[in-house]
């Protein structure tokens, strides 16, 4: 899985590694070109580094760009 402009994360509490893909098209060095093309690019992740597997949670986000653990380990973004 390529991942073109990566930039949040956090970690659950089994481990999972959470994060958003602002652009699974565009790098951030052509921030401006996904921003002219206003189409929703961005994905949100799951890292399980039990089987080493990387899964698309959502997709078709417009520049996904954060994501947190509450105390209570549930996904806020």
């Amino acid at each position: 899985m390529s991942l073109r402009c990566p930039n949040d994360l956090d970690v659950a509490a089994d481990g999972t590694i959470y994060f958003t893909d602002a652009s699974y098209k565009f790098p951030l060095t052509q921030l401006k070109a996904d921003l002219l093309e206003h189409q929703p690019n961005g994905r949100f992740l799951a890292y399980d580094p039990r089987d080493e597997q990387t899964k698309v949670l959502l997709r078709d986000l417009y520049f996904a760009n954060a994501v947190a653990i509450s105390p209570d380990n549930r996904l806020c973004w």
